[in-house]
């Protein structure tokens, strides 16, 4: 048996030193690849989630514009709506006045009645009618005004176009809603102060004429608009 000198001992630790040092730059080799792979793996994870959480946010931000939008067209439709049905109403308030005609600065008493309008048309007017019922209103308990059912819309428009032979404080007027007698009230200032300026200004039905222009009431609009210069008539 051959003894180990110690020159052999020597190079036998230094076998097993490099093999160990072999050995722990594979397991750090290994470790380090691991770890690096971990990382890449977490980075991964994180970038995952990132934008998981960006399709989130991007999906409310949808969500947000969409029902924004949705309330949006639901009002839109609400307020087409409530335009459309006032705008019935309107009209079946017009329809409900359409025949109606309203006599102001008269001194009408409580008692005036269908007779006593008819009678008052045929002597200022020199129209004969047939009126089908009347009501009294009394404004701040000092004037009154009338209003009256006519038979037809014919008469009713007749009687208009020929109040120009009253008395100048006296009015026939249509049986208005509020927003046509602030109409009204506009076109009735606009032919005082008109008139006060020496300029030929007349009132016919649902018209003004001030020299040789005429204006027409937009219903719609409800405001006064230019329809025809004289010579233009037909």
């Amino acid at each position: 048996m051959e003894v180990m000198t110690e020159k052999m001992v020597e190079v036998m630790m230094e076998k097993i030193e490099r093999g160990f040092e072999t050995m722990i730059k594979e397991i750090k080799g290994i470790f380090e690849k691991e770890v690096a792979k971990m990382k890449r793996g977490m980075k991964a994870e994180r970038k995952r989630r990132e934008r998981e959480r960006e399709r989130v946010r991007e999906s409310e931000k949808s969500w947000k514009r969409e029902k924004k939008e949705l309330l949006g067209r639901v009002r839109t439709i609400e307020e087409e709506k409530d335009r459309a049905e006032r705008e019935r109403e309107r009209e079946r308030e017009r329809e409900r006045r359409r025949r109606n005609i309203v006599i102001k600065g008269v001194d009408w008493n409580e008692g005036s009645n269908a007779e006593t309008v008819k009678e008052f048309i045929r002597e200022k007017m020199k129209i004969g009618t047939e009126i089908e019922r009347t009501h009294v209103i009394r404004v701040r308990d000092k004037n009154t005004i009338i209003v009256a059912t006519m038979k037809s819309i014919e008469e009713k428009m007749r009687i208009i176009k020929e109040q120009s032979k009253l008395e100048k404080e006296v009015y026939i007027d249509d049986d208005l809603t509020r927003k046509e007698r602030e109409l009204q009230q506009q076109i009735r200032r606009i032919t005082r102060l008109r008139r006060e300026k020496g300029e030929d200004v007349r009132i016919e039905y649902k018209e003004l004429k001030i020299e040789n222009r005429w204006y027409r009431c937009n219903e719609n609009e409800e405001r006064l608009e230019e329809e025809r210069k004289r010579g233009e008539e037909q």
